[in-house]
């Protein structure tokens, strides 16, 4: 299912053509067949058209570092919910990775694993309508004091 915009007239109090600047977010909602939108300031900020119930994004960002080489640490703390998120294959700001670092959803060594070279990195975005939760996230790594900066938006 798409839509095309064209032309997008405003329904809240500014009324009108949408102003430059402004765009337009939307999210499908299937249970009501329905395209739910709200005009937003580009860049999230204070937009020319006034009456924008726009939410900025909160930035949330942090350091998983493995202590010991081979025994996975959560990427974050339980309930460090974001929309999307980019991990970095760095230990430390301005810091470089001795080796690689692996990123998955289940800790420990057994299954499938993301290697990230140092200074490589990884974004995990939620469905529409979804969140993930960061503590769902685990990193490990073949030498101790390696790991990941990670850069979340909500």
């Amino acid at each position: 299912m798409s839509w095309n915009v064209q032309n997008a007239f405003r329904t809240d109090p500014a009324g009108g053509l949408l102003s430059m600047g402004e765009i337009i977010q939307g999210v499908v909602n299937p249970t009501q067949n329905a395209l739910q939108v709200q005009v937003v300031p580009a860049g999230g900020g204070s937009g020319s058209g006034g009456g924008s119930s726009a939410t900025k994004a909160v930035p949330v960002r942090g350091f998983a570092t493995v202590a010991t080489a081979g025994t996975s640490v959560n990427l974050a703390a339980v309930g460090t919910l974001v929309q999307t998120v980019t991990i970095y294959a760095q230990k430390a700001a301005r810091g470089t990775n001795t080796g690689a670092v692996y990123v998955d959803t289940v800790g420990g060594a057994s299954g499938p694993q993301i290697k990230l070279n140092p200074g490589a990195w990884i974004v995990f975005t939620a469905p529409p309508g979804e969140v993930i939760d960061l503590s769902n996230i685990y990193v490990d790594a073949l030498n101790n004091g390696d790991g990941v900066l990670y850069v979340g938006l909500l």
